[in-house]
């Protein structure tokens, strides 16, 4: 399992960087689509083969998340994601990665009572100071080079 997520990790850094290089145009929409499709297809094949499939069973319990991941995070956020991209210098652009899990982590510990301690604590300082780094080298850099 986390060898499966550290390869899908790598192969999502790997396709950005050549999207980016590539200056592939591809309506957002249409973008997420296609690589939603891909995506879903191969993981179709594997919970198949893995003889999952009889273990789902669609009912009104699963629909509603089910369907709310497929609009919001899924449609939206990854149309976000795609119209970004080409956008935004990396260094910005590869922060959403840390501020989503801050974010999902501190909504657990919020909603549901997950443990948010020292380490936790801690972790979340590390990675605000570390984005509000990212973010003044990127203004200080540019300000630099406005007044050469």
């Amino acid at each position: 399992g986390c060898l499966v997520m550290q390869v899908a990790c790598v192969s999502i850094a790997i396709g950005s960087l050549k999207l980016r290089h590539y200056k592939v145009e591809i309506a957002p929409f249409l973008g997420s689509a296609w690589q939603m499709i891909s995506a879903g297809a191969v993981v179709t094949v594997i919970a198949l083969l893995r003889g999952e499939w009889a273990q789902w069973h669609f009912t009104m319990h699963v629909a509603i998340p089910f369907f709310y991941l497929l609009l919001k995070p899924s449609m939206v956020g990854y149309s976000c994601y795609v119209y970004c991209l080409p956008r935004i210098p990396l260094a910005i652009f590869s922060l959403h990665r840390y501020i989503n899990c801050t974010i999902t982590f501190l909504l657990g510990w919020l909603l549901l009572g997950e443990k948010f301690g020292i380490v936790e604590s801690i972790a979340t300082v590390v990675i605000f100071v570390g984005v509000f780094l990212v973010q003044n080298t990127r203004f200080a850099s540019s300000n630099k080079e406005s007044s050469i």
